[in-house]
């Protein structure tokens, strides 16, 4: 198996997301010193976003995030990758991360459903996949729940969140999101992923409409998160 590996990244190299410097054969999408850059979300930093972004709502049950998202560093890179430049195969990778450490964090039986954040569908179309669709798996693949990706809709093509503030963001996404099938989530436990999480704006509207429609708890978890 490593002979074949090994001749694999030979006739097919494969280079680091960040640094676009050549793989080995145990590196996956991102070299060593990118991983080293990487900076893990630890407990106190996820517990004082939770309480900047969602505790006084009561919307979201609970946080979870494996990185901080820093401008200009690996991860800034990775995202983009995966986002625009197709490599929706990263997005397992890091959901399967993200599963990982989320099993120690939120017992498997907390959680019933795994629902990825969706994209108005003329954006899913444009870009060809939802990067959140292959994070949502990866981490279902270790979770052991099931991805539900027709439970959710979003029906309003908001714009751009980056230069809105967080009271233009929360009403940019009111009304973007309706559910299809309510059924499905009643009385249940679900957790919403994402790729980065900047105010919490949109997941929290996709949480509000969640437990608007019978849904018990709603917890929030994602690759990366911002400190802003």
């Amino acid at each position: 198996m490593s002979f074949l590996s090994e001749l694999s990244d030979f006739l097919f190299p494969r280079f680091c997301l960040s640094c676009n410097e050549k793989l080995n054969t145990k590196q996956k999408y991102f070299c060593l010193g990118c991983s080293k850059k990487l900076k893990e979300a630890e407990t106190h930093f996820i517990k004082k976003e939770y309480q900047r972004k969602f505790a006084s709502d009561n919307i979201i049950s609970g946080l979870f995030s494996l990185y901080v998202f820093e401008a200009d560093q690996p991860i800034q890179d990775i995202i983009h990758h995966l986002k625009y430049g197709k490599r929706f195969r990263a997005g397992i990778f890091l959901g399967k991360q993200v599963g990982a450490k989320l099993l120690k964090t939120f017992p498997e039986s907390n959680i019933d459903i795994f629902i990825p954040v969706p994209l108005f569908h003329s954006k899913e179309a444009e870009r060809g996949f939802n990067q959140s669709d292959f994070i949502a798996r990866g981490i279902s693949k270790v979770y052991g729940k099931p991805v539900k990706t027709d439970i959710l809709k979003r029906v309003k093509n908001t714009k751009t969140q980056t230069k809105l503030n967080i009271t233009e963001r929360m009403e940019n996404m009111d009304g973007a999101f309706i559910i299809s099938n309510p059924e499905i989530i009643r009385g249940k436990t679900i957790a919403m992923a994402d790729d980065v999480i900047t105010t919490g704006a949109t997941i929290k509207e996709c949480a509000k409409v969640l437990k608007q429609n019978g849904a018990k708890d709603v917890f929030a978890v994602s690759v990366a998160i911002t400190n802003i």
